[in-house]
């Protein structure tokens, strides 16, 4: 099924029947990919990288209804998925040098952007090979018994009998009364107190990462860290565009084409940044300091390009205050 909240979906248990099936479904087609032995260990990996960042998004659009548990669950599966970050690093770092092979032989020899591609390639892989005795295997055996594990804790997701905190209240409230003639019920309204939570701090990020840019004195890393911070908060919001999809189809398709837009932009700038790590740990016996100077000035100009372009977009997705964010999508709720 798809990674969609019905509203007519779980009639028995309501939205945390929906919230369980979801999560469930999601576990198992990790848990599939993983044992499916024609898959590539780069497939699999990606595909249950990505599983993972979609259950926790669902959890973080819950969470106003069940904070604890959303707070236990999320912090679960994001230390399961790290044991795979170093591997995506590696991987991704080989399709952003591809990217930038034109413009690095604008600059360089053809000797020396071979070189360069080598080392820092050698280098990823260094650094994403598992230490010891393990494998990608193991780490894939490691990660499907924790999400197994929390397979079995599903039926423990209940919600409390109230939103989370005070804000979430007040945003419930005010939803309830704004789409009163649609009958937001309470359950409908810890979805909007989700959603308000992440759009607000998507907003809070672009923020920060606006204020970044405009001081020179903050360095390279910082401003790196900042917009991946933003792109996080980018991704969720188009995660729950998606599960929310059937209460504003309207609504959500213009979310959800706006997130995915901005996250591809963020999501090249952060491959960057990361390519940028890598070329620092080269020795000096493989790389010249100039022709590593040479190679940053290349990643700048390009996540120059992109974060510019990424903030023309950013600036209309979160163009609106939360509270009139929250009243604009209810006047479509359930349309």
């Amino acid at each position: 099924m798809a990674f969609r909240i019905r509203p007519d979906d779980g009639l028995k248990d309501g939205l945390i029947g929906s919230v369980r099936r979801i999560a469930r479904e999601e576990i198992e087609a990790a848990i599939g990919e993983i044992a499916d032995s024609s898959m590539a260990a780069e497939s699999v990996i990606h595909q249950v990288r990505k599983r993972t960042k979609r259950i926790r998004a669902l959890l973080r659009l819950i969470g106003p209804g069940m904070p604890e548990r959303a707070k236990v669950e999320s912090t679960c599966f994001k230390d399961a998925a790290k044991r795979f970050s170093s591997r995506r690093d590696a991987d991704v770092c080989s399709k952003t040098l591809a990217k930038l092979k034109s413009r690095m032989r604008r600059r360089l020899s053809k000797e020396a952007c071979t070189r360069i591609r080598h080392a820092i390639k050698q280098t990823a892989e260094k650094q994403a090979r598992p230490s010891g005795d393990e494998h990608p295997a193991q780490r894939l055996r490691e990660f499907r018994q924790v999400i197994e594990c929390a397979r079995d804790r599903l039926s423990d997701w209940n919600f409390s009998t109230a939103v989370a905190n005070e804000r979430d209240a007040n945003v419930a409230c005010h939803t309830g009364n704004t789409a009163s003639n649609n009958g937001a019920s309470m359950q409908e309204r810890i979805l909007f107190a989700g959603l308000e939570r992440t759009y607000r701090a998507g907003r809070k990020r672009m923020k920060d990462a606006i204020a970044n840019v405009k001081n020179e004195n903050v360095p390279e890393e910082q401003l790196a860290s900042s917009f991946h911070a933003w792109r996080k908060q980018v991704k969720n919001l188009g995660y729950h565009a998606q599960l929310l999809w059937e209460f504003s189809r309207q609504r959500m398709q213009r979310l959800r084409k706006q997130a995915e837009q901005l996250g591809e932009l963020l999501g090249d700038d952060h491959d960057l940044s990361v390519l940028g790590q890598f070329l620092c740990a080269v020795p000096h016996d493989l790389v010249t300091a100039q022709e590593k100077h040479v190679v940053r000035a290349i990643l700048k100009k390009q996540s120059a390009r992109l974060r510019k372009h990424a903030l023309q977009i950013g600036r209309d997705l979160y163009a609106k205050q939360p509270h009139d964010f929250l009243t604009w999508l209810a006047k479509k709720w359930r349309t």
